[in-house]
């Protein structure tokens, strides 16, 4: 049996994306006795919470205009946008072109000419990062070809188009996001990480995503799920922005040479998940140890 829509990646690259958890995360909403079928998504990035859930309703949204306009674009005219892709060429000479042009765009251009360049500097730039300044000006290097390939962009175009299909698309920041929550919604929350003590990279726009907005979140997503939502958050594996879900189930941790600071999977509205997780204490010592033990080799929460 070939690959399902499910599991044909997104045509961006997102750093942080979770397209490699999809089956755990499908196989964790299984799980639940209580969730209605619509998934709530605040930071959608690349757009792989698509294929994470088998959901038949999500609402999504990010505060990137830029990424949220390809989004748009991908759905309503997926054959006008692989044709405009189909016009660039992967060389440095063009990214660099191409960068320029997009620092001096106009309010009135083409929404189809914007998430086609959109997307090609997503595919050349170094790491896939999507970075700007204070002044809001992309300053990205180039990061080398060979991930510009039309025939592979296409498919992943018209995939993608397909799931978005069933999808409310919105420009806005989480707090308008998880403003109009109901019980039984499922939040998945994949904000930028901060660690503090730690170089991490939170910088997406000309706003940094810290310790502050870590705590607005949290404050959103707990109000949510005591009004019956479910949530599923990963997050930096810091104990200090882990002390603010307290009273919620941590999953799994794991560190890596891409995530030193180490990343975490929790849950809100335990009752919906019996028996799974390890309820997070309040003390920051107490979820040092927590998270330690969580991510020794051979051991699971």
């Amino acid at each position: 049996m070939g690959p399902t829509l499910a599991d044909v990646r997104p045509p961006l690259r997102w750093m942080g994306g979770k397209f490699n958890s999809r089956h755990v995360l499908r196989e964790l909403v299984g799980l639940s006795v209580s969730w209605s079928g619509r998934v709530v998504d605040p930071f959608f990035g690349g757009g792989s919470t698509l294929s994470l859930f088998p959901a038949s309703r999500f609402t999504v949204s990010d505060s990137n205009d830029e990424l949220m306009n390809f989004h748009v674009a991908c759905r309503d005219d997926s054959a006008a946008l692989k044709a405009r892709v189909s016009r660039f060429e992967d060389s440095k000479e063009a990214f660099y072109a191409t960068r320029r042009m997009y620092t001096e765009k106009t309010a009135d251009e083409d929404n189809i000419e914007r998430a086609a360049r959109f997307l090609f500097l997503n595919r050349t730039s170094y790491g896939g990062i999507y970075r700007v300044n204070r002044q809001g000006v992309f300053n990205v290097p180039y990061g080398g070809g060979g991930r510009f390939k039309i025939d592979v962009l296409s498919a992943a175009i018209d995939a993608h188009a397909s799931r978005l299909s069933r999808v409310d698309l919105s420009t806005s920041d989480f707090g308008d996001a998880l403003g109009d929550i109901s019980s039984g919604d499922l939040l998945f929350l994949d904000p930028p990480y901060f660690s503090p003590g730690r170089r991490t990279f939170t910088r997406y726009g000309p706003e940094v995503f810290d310790f502050a907005s870590h705590g607005a979140l949290a404050t959103r997503a707990r109000t949510s799920v005591e009004g019956g939502a479910l949530a599923v958050a990963t997050l930096p594996g810091s104990p200090e922005v882990l002390s603010l879900y307290a009273g919620w189930k941590l999953l799994s941790a794991r560190f890596s040479r891409r995530l030193p600071a180490g990343e975490v999977m929790v849950v809100g509205g335990g009752s919906a998940w019996p028996g799974l997780g390890i309820e997070i204490p309040d003390n920051e010592a107490e979820i040092g140890r927590l998270i330690s033990d969580a991510a020794r080799p051979g051991e699971r929460v």
